[in-house]
Formats: C-alpha cells, structure tokens, sequence
C-alpha cells in the first residue's frame, strides 16, 4: 500500500493507522540555477583553427567517396564539405586527425586523398 492510495480516515482505529502508515518519501531538495551551475563543469569550446589547402583537397576529394549509409564516416565528411561551400574553411585538431584517419580508410577510392595526406610516399596503395 503506498502513500497515495493510503486514508486513515476509511480506519477504525486512528493508532492503528499511525503505526500502518508507509514512511514518508525523501526527496533532496532542488537546488537553484545558480547551485546547479557551480556544480557543473563547462566544456571548453575546442579551438578552431584555418584549413590548410591539403585539408581542403581532402574533403573534396572524399565527397567523391560512397559510405555505407547513415555511418559516422559519411555525417562527418558532409558536414567538412558543407562548412568548406559555405566558406568556414576551419578545423580543429580532433576533426584535422578524424580527417587523416578517414583519407587512410577510404583511400581506395580517394587515392589523391591519401597521397595529400601524407601517408605514404608514392601516390595509391600503401
């Protein structure tokens, strides 16, 4: 029986229903904005920095790439491209090795991709 389905007043005897009665629920009390904000540790916003022209060769060359549908590879190298079109040519230095990294996978259909990486020394198959 909990407390909200609990009515000492349908009991007899009122004793009875004191000693019956479900323990009260504790609940922590809320803490305000500005204790909640104390509390959390903010993120750093990551900084960004320019595109070298090879970074910028390489989302051009990986657009010509087919992903497998809906994977991380493809929302990535989609939105490098969008940001490359709309003009904000800058990266950060997570995105700049996720970049390297995707030249080497898929290097098979973006040979050129992968010799402006830098990840071999002749151009093609490493």
């Amino acid at each position: 029986m909990n407390r909200a389905n609990f009515d000492p007043a349908y009991t007899l005897d009122p004793a009875w229903a004191e000693r019956h009665a479900p323990p009260p629920v504790y609940r922590r009390p809320k803490l305000t904005r500005e204790e909640r904000g104390a509390t959390i540790a903010h993120k750093a916003t990551p900084d960004r920095r320019a595109m070298t022209p090879a970074e910028i060769a390489m989302v051009g060359e990986l657009g010509g790439c087919t992903f497998a549908s809906g994977s991380p590879d493809k929302r990535f190298a989609r939105s490098m491209q969008w940001e490359a079109l709309r003009g904000e040519k800058t990266i950060t230095d997570g995105q700049a090795t996720y970049l390297l990294r995707l030249a080497h996978r898929y290097r098979r259909q973006a040979p050129d991709a992968h010799r402006l990486a830098g990840c071999c020394e002749g151009g093609g198959e490493a």
